[in-house]
């Protein structure tokens, strides 16, 4: 996976924050679940994965 970063981050949601969501939940993960442990907003999860190409 090649991460290409198209502009600074300034959202709620990071990429280590993620992965690390990832490993703890890798059967069913979820922006819902993520914004209800990290407590964060469910936008900005979606924020995050929709700002960034990921190939």
């Amino acid at each position: 996976m090649v991460r290409e970063i198209s502009r600074p981050s300034t959202a709620r949601c990071t990429l280590p924050m993620y992965m690390g969501y990832l490993l703890s939940e890798p059967n069913s993960p979820s922006c819902c679940h993520l914004s209800q442990v990290m407590n964060i907003s469910h936008d900005s999860a979606t924020r995050f994965l929709l700002r960034e190409t990921y190939s």
